[in-house]
């Protein structure tokens, strides 16, 4: 990699991470504007951390009835910003691992795969709830299905590449094993249609949703101070 692509590379892992505590003010603007209402208690009043999806944030009208246009708008900004930055970061980790034939084939998978999460996050924020309920559902669980998928050809990419740091390959690890369980939770977990089913998937989404924000930021401060040196 010659200095200019180091540059570029460094510019787009800064962006990474500050895309990310971007799109987490703005999730967090979303639920302050939030009406009110969860899915098996419509009479609720603001959002509820353990009642409510992050996907409830989309609705440009609330379980409780009451509009929810900036909120909803604030949420699928949120959710745009961080697919373009971390999806910008990704090309370039593709890059950064491609530095022998089999971890390139690997980087390479890693990345239409991920093109197809990105896609499908799309989907989720332009799908709301309230208004397409079905298509949303399954943007979301392709996404979710999808992710793992991509981060274990990441992570074995980065394996043969031979620069990737133990840390970071922990990392890629750690990321991919939550995803995993994740997927599985969602085959065999309980469903949303109790309460305490309903507390469950809220905890595990959000548990899920956490843990990669943080890992990826994680990994882009890493290879950033790693191409700095």
């Amino acid at each position: 990699m010659n200095d200019t692509d180091r540059q570029a590379a460094i510019r787009a892992f800064m962006r990474g991470q500050w895309g990310a505590l971007v799109a987490a003010l703005l999730g967090v603007a979303a639920m302050i504007c939030y009406p009110g209402g969860t899915a098996l208690e419509h009479n609720t009043s603001r959002y509820r951390l353990t009642q409510n999806f992050l996907s409830d944030l989309g609705m440009t009208v609330a379980y409780n009835g009451q509009p929810n246009r900036i909120g909803a708008s604030l949420f699928v900004v949120s959710l745009l910003v961080l697919i373009i930055a971390c999806g910008a970061a990704m090309l370039w980790f593709i890059r950064l691992y491609s530095t022998t034939r089999t971890s390139r084939k690997l980087a390479r998978a890693a990345g239409l795969v991920g093109l197809l999460v990105c896609l499908s996050f799309v989907g989720v924020a332009l799908a709301p709830e309230n208004v397409a309920m079905g298509l949303h559902v399954q943007f979301t669980l392709l996404a979710f299905r999808a992710f793992p998928v991509a981060c274990v050809f990441l992570a074995l990419a980065a394996y043969k590449s031979g620069v990737a740091t133990p840390r970071s390959l922990l990392t890629w690890t750690l990321i991919t094993a939550c995803l995993s369980a994740y997927v599985v939770f969602l085959s065999v977990g309980p469903t949303p249609d109790t309460p305490d089913g309903l507390f469950a998937c809220v905890i595990a989404q959000k548990s899920v949703v956490i843990a990669i924000v943080l890992g990826l930021t994680y990994l882009c401060r890493g290879a950033a101070r790693t191409l700095n040196v």
